[in-house]
């Protein structure tokens, strides 16, 4: 039996982490005394020059943790050139200069930083989030401690092997080769509070749905929604409960909900996000036709990350190496506790090793199962994964997960599933909780298309701005 901590929740979402990890704050801090560095759950020691922070950016001696990261390091006095090198990376630096050249399997990429390694007492500073995420690692500040949070993520899956992972990956490339993805499906739902919970008279139901269709490339995507959210004003009675004038504006309001239309067009390559929504729209006092727009390409750069660099490297991706991928996972997860973080990320990693890896399944058939189960906060937790072959290739894979007991008091009861393959995708989840049922069901149909994705605004459309909000908020 494994345990599981609360974190470990197995996010296969590569493109997301990937986002998420990058678009991760770079790393601030107060005042410069006392600042600890932490890397895999150890203290590094600084024995002739401390951490320190300048520009409000935490900077560290650059020799003292490349090497404890088993990074060979030099440096270049005469052009002002730091060079770590490890494994198949290669980081280039030079001092006063905002942007770092980093070298992987041959390929060389630019990314820019919003400060620069500097030369202090002839020893040379380095911006801590930036050199250590080069090669890899997840990159977290306790505030509380005071200490930077650098934890390993190669290292973690280091001897795993996920070669029928990577075939799937690889076949699920082949089939779309060089055209541009598609989705189309629909979604339901139902909930439920019982009357103990809500304290009202009755139990109160809620009904839900939508249709989708969305069209992907590598690099932006496009997708149109109808939901009908009609089932939200039930628990209001019915006419015979309500006045005339009550029930006939809930009818109204009913209709205008069954209807909610919403479109969502996206492109990573300039960091454009619009979303049109009218009923959002007409309930922020906008008009209809009003597109609301995020500029991600600020957002990110309000973090301290460069947007052209971060596509640089998902274009660079095949997206068929699994373990490259569970990396990208880890890395993603916010650290901010130094007395748990790395042992929540290595139990994550136990688990995706437990999962996914070639030595956690067993050929029944002409299947792969694989099954890890646990405990996560008093509850029982079971993951079982099947890979479905056609041939020698695996064609398809699905993943039941239950989680049953109690805590904090509460009954729980969740079980999902889910199944993909080249031509579509269910999935059934039923989660009961604090006197609160609910069920979804999707079921969409995967394809491919030559047409591409549509990420510009229409013609004479007006916007209004959302990005500002989170850009300040980082600010």
């Amino acid at each position: 039996m494994m345990k599981f901590n609360r974190s470990a929740i197995p996010a296969l979402g590569t493109a997301l982490a990937l986002t998420a990890s990058l678009s991760a704050p770079a790393l601030a801090a107060g005042p410069s005394a006392g600042i600890a560095v932490q890397l895999d759950g150890k203290n590094v020691p600084f024995t002739d020059a401390a951490p320190e922070v300048s520009a409000n950016r935490t900077f560290l001696p650059m020799r003292a943790v490349l090497e404890a990261m088993g990074a060979t390091v030099d440096y270049d006095a005469a052009q002002k050139l730091i060079t770590a090198t490890r494994g198949g990376t290669k980081l280039e630096m030079v001092l006063g200069a905002k942007e770092a050249a980093i070298t992987e399997n041959g390929k060389t990429r630019t990314m820019k930083m919003d400060v620069a390694a500097y030369a202090k007492n002839n020893r040379t500073y380095v911006p801590v989030r930036f050199t250590a995420e080069a090669f890899g690692c997840n990159v977290g500040w306790d505030q509380d401690d005071k200490t930077v949070i650098i934890v390993d993520t190669d290292k973690l899956l280091d001897g795993a092997e996920f070669t029928l992972m990577d075939n799937y990956a690889a076949y699920s490339v082949k089939k779309v080769g060089d055209k541009n993805q598609t989705v189309k499906g629909t979604l339901t739902g139902d909930m439920t509070v019982d009357k103990a919970a809500s304290g009202a008279d009755a139990d109160v139901k809620v009904s839900f749905g939508a249709t989708f269709d969305a069209v992907s490339s590598q690099t932006a995507g496009q997708i149109k929604l109808s939901l009908d959210l009609s089932g939200i004003l039930d628990a209001a009675g019915t006419d015979a409960d309500l006045d005339a004038d009550t029930a006939a504006l809930l009818n109204a309001m009913k209709e205008t909900l069954k209807n909610v239309d919403m479109e969502l067009r996206m492109n990573m390559e300039t960091g454009k996000f619009y979303l049109s929504c009218p009923a959002l729209a007409s309930l922020m006092g906008e008009e209809d036709d009003i597109w609301f727009e995020v500029d991600l390409e600020s957002v990110m750069a309000s973090s301290g990350v460069d947007m052209s660099g971060l596509m640089e490297v998902v274009s660079s991706s095949t997206g068929t190496d699994m373990k490259e991928s569970l990396t990208g996972v880890l890395s993603a997860i916010t650290l901010s506790d130094k007395d748990s973080a790395y042992e929540e990320l290595s139990d994550m990693a136990a688990l995706y090793t437990g999962m996914l890896s070639d030595s956690a399944f067993t050929k029944k058939g002409s299947d792969y199962v694989s099954t890890v189960s646990g405990t996560q906060d008093g509850l029982a937790v079971s993951y079982t994964t099947t890979l479905k072959t056609t041939g020698s290739d695996v064609t398809g894979m699905a993943l039941d997960m239950t989680m049953k007991g109690e805590t904090d008091g509460e009954k729980v009861d969740t079980a999902l599933k889910m199944s993909v393959d080249s031509s579509k995708m269910t999935m059934t989840m039923k989660f009961a909780m604090a006197g609160m049922t609910m069920d979804i069901d999707l079921k969409a149909d995967l394809g491919t298309t030559t047409t591409a994705p549509v990420t510009t605004l229409p013609a004479g459309a007006k916007t209004v701005d959302l990005g500002s909000a989170f850009v300040e908020e980082l600010e």
